[in-house]
């Protein structure tokens, strides 16, 4: 695995041949400058104003994360190109960025340090996520012009406050969402984006993109006077659909966008039962409107009949224009379940457009013919059939690949012009569609087909037909069918990849950045018929039906289900093996130097819903302090092995080193706990650096307690 990054001084010829840094992290890693950070290459070399980092190689176990002494450092661009870094400031110094900016491609880069703008910007950033947790500011109001290639992600995960900000997607022709594949910008839970209150704040245009604002228990995203053109703006998340977006200012969307809001069905609670958009000035609307329900369709709303929820508020101003979809007082309804839809009546105010909850009702199969013939004259000719709903009667489908099926049915429309389409997914809430196509008012049946692409395969896919006229609609019967399996992957490469495939339950996998974005698959609705992973950090995860072979640095989530790995070794045609399940847990690293050891280390709040101590651990040790108590057991994540070979996992306090054995290792609040229940495991202390082995029923605490004193000791004796 080999990744280049370059940063291009302000300062021209700053240095001759060699700049060093002087930062440290005496947590985890040497100094910045040390040749163990680079795989024994050395550390950064300044060429002219362009400081060049080295190529990382396979053996580099630390070169993937940085921290620097950068105080009086100001570059004119950040160019990230390859694999993925992390660039972490020494204390609280900031990193003056110059003209043009950052530049981005197929890479990742989490910039933690924050960013003083010292020149307009304009970034291009194309196939790479870029985290601006740092956040950035400037003096002048600088601004901020970012063009998104396809796949181009942008992270905002802290306060900003610069000039007028215009971001830009890869296509014009692609617009509401289908504008997702130009691009994704993200604004993390209460992050703020020109919207610090101050009497200048600075609008924000987005175009031709994917405007997501996260959320989390209410603490919505900000920013200034935005301007929608042609985008999907999602606001909130189906995972904990509560709170917003707030606009400090007005709000202007197009006709092409569209507008996703998500329900929950909590109860009668402002800014829960639905996500809002809350603006301080005029909204005007346009585009569509569409709302989506808690779990992406997994479950029907415990709302009131009656309640009125309002789902675009302004404090200062009048709402104008009306969604196209929308008319007001129109009904809008959402399929919620496989047979129930629900449905909310819009309507629009002067200051705000609220949904009002219709209640769930059956999703109608056929509509039968009247019952009541009409009265009969005397005629020399007999009086035509009334028309009815279509007849659907599917025919078996027929899988064409791993990836790709052909759905088929007769249809016969009864004399009314009629429309069918195929909705098909991973379950019976099916969740995505075909194109609906024409097939006229006949009154005999015709053949449809429709092709399925974008498949996972080795999978068992739910499909029905649906054919609708002006009489009805009529939904034809559940059929399932499965993909075919690829070949089996090619065997291993030490330092390069593993193989891995399911061994029970469900388990999702997230690759090194390089590979498409395939973060959600849109229906031809418009709505997001299935989430393949959250829409905020950790995005990605896609689920593991088959044997694969994926990159060292990839990410598995195996909460809910167990997979097994085989991994390469530096004897010829020897392999390792071990079964993995109950975590999430990261493929770190694997070096031919340790003959081969696979570094697997436990991940904790690395995106919103994943393990972390803050939610774990926080709460119950504000408890024990209070109380002068133990810290708690409470498990933040885990890791059940068996396995045999070279194969480590790592977690906040220790290292466990299996010896062909099997054994359960959790990172808790009060330490990280390794209990073996056959053979032999070998266990680093990180605190006391000793290594005890640990035979069957016997366990170590490594524990966060001697942590504690033994940091604080540290900052007593500096």
């Amino acid at each position: 695995m080999s990744a280049v990054c370059g940063l291009g001084l302000g300062v021209a010829a700053a240095f001759a041949a060699t700049y060093t840094w002087s930062g440290t992290n005496t947590d985890t890693i040497p100094d910045w400058s040390s040749a163990a950070n680079w795989g024994g290459s050395g550390p950064p070399s300044g060429i002219g104003n362009t400081l060049i980092f080295p190529t990382l190689s396979a053996s580099c176990t630390t070169c993937y994360t940085t921290e620097m002494d950068i105080p009086g450092l100001t570059a004119d661009m950040l160019d990230f190109t390859g694999s993925g870094y992390t660039i972490e400031p020494d204390g609280e110094a900031s990193l003056g960025l110059g003209s043009p900016g950052i530049s981005a491609t197929g890479s990742t880069a989490v910039v933690q340090a924050p960013l003083q703008l010292a020149d307009n910007q304009n970034w291009t950033i194309t196939g790479s996520d870029i985290d601006l947790d740092g956040g950035f500011s400037n003096s002048t109001d600088e601004d901020l012009d970012a063009t998104l290639g396809s796949d181009g992600i942008i992270d905002f995960g802290a306060a900003s406050d610069v000039g007028p900000v215009d971001l830009v997607g890869a296509s014009s022709s692609d617009t509401g969402s289908a504008s997702i594949g130009n691009g994704l910008v993200l604004l993390d839970p209460g992050v703020e984006l020109n919207a610090d209150g101050a009497t200048d704040t600075n609008p924000v245009t987005v175009s031709d993109l994917s405007l997501h604002a996260a959320d989390s228990g209410g603490n919505a995203a900000s920013v200034g006077p935005l301007t929608a053109d042609g985008d999907e703006l999602l606001i909130g998340q189906p995972e904990s659909p509560t709170g917003g977006l707030d606009v400090a200012g007005g709000v202007t969307l197009d006709s092409a966008n569209e507008l996703v809001m998500f329900e929950a069905g909590a109860g009668t609670t402002p800014d829960v039962d639905f996500t809002q958009l809350q603006a301080s000035d005029t909204v005007t609307l346009g585009g569509e409107l569409a709302l989506a329900p808690q779990g992406s369709g997994s479950g029907c709303a415990t709302l009131t009949v009656g309640q009125a929820d309002p789902i675009i508020t302004t404090s200062a101003g009048s709402v104008t224009g009306e969604f196209g979809n929308a008319a007001n007082g129109a009904t809008l309804a959402f399929p919620c379940s496989a047979t129930s839809e629900e449905q909310f009546q819009i309507n629009y105010l002067p200051s705000s457009v609220t949904a009002t909850y219709e209640g769930t009702v059956p999703i109608p199969t056929t509509t039968p013919p009247p019952t009541t013939a009409p009265p009969q004259t005397t005629t020399s000719s007999p009086t035509p059939p009334s028309p009815t709903a279509p007849a659907a009667t599917p025919t078996p489908p027929t899988v064409t690949s791993t990836t790709g099926a052909t759905a088929s049915a007769r249809v016969n429309p009864d004399g009314s012009p009629t429309n069918v389409f195929f909705q098909y997914g991973l379950t019976t809430a099916y969740g995505q569609q075909t194109t609906p196509q024409a097939i006229g008012s006949g009154t005999t049946p015709q053949a449809v087909t429709a092709s399925l692409a974008g498949l996972l395969p080795n999978s068992t896919y739910h499909l029905r037909v649906v054919a609708q006229n002006a009489v009805g609609t009529t939904y034809g019967a559940d059929q399932t069918f499965k993909t075919r399996s690829d070949p089996p992957p090619r065997p291993p490469v030490l330092g390069r990849s593993v193989n891995v495939e399911p061994v029970s339950g469900t388990v999702l996998i997230k690759l090194p950045h390089g590979a498409t974005l395939e973060d959600f698959q849109p229906s031809a609705t418009g709505l997001f018929g299935r989430f393949a992973g959250p829409l905020v950090k950790g995005r990605g995860f896609m689920p593991l039906t088959e044997a694969r072979q994926i990159p060292v640095g990839s990410q598995v989530d195996a909460r809910e289900g167990t997979l097994a790995m085989i991994t390469a070794s530096t004897a010829k045609h020897k392999r390792y093996t071990g079964d993995f399940g109950g975590g999430l847990f990261s493929v770190l690293t694997q070096t031919r130097k340790q003959k081969g050891l696979t570094n697997l280390r436990l991940l904790e709040g690395s995106f919103p819903g994943a393990p972390s101590y803050a939610n774990t651990c926080t709460a119950a040790g504000r408890a024990s302090i209070a109380k002068a108590r133990p810290l708690s057991k409470s498990v933040v994540d885990l890791l059940k092995v068996s396995a045999h070979g070279q194969f480590q996992t790592r977690g906040k306090y220790s290292a466990a080193t299996v010896r062909g054995t099997s054994f359960t290792f959790q990172d808790r609040c009060d330490g990280t706990l390794t209990t073996v229940k056959r053979g032999v495991v070998a266990v680093k202390d990180f605190v006391t650096r000793r290594t005890v082995t640990l035979h069957a029923g016997k366990s170590l605490l490594a524990t966060a307690e001697k942590a504690k004193k033994a940091k604080k000791a540290k900052k007593a004796k500096g």
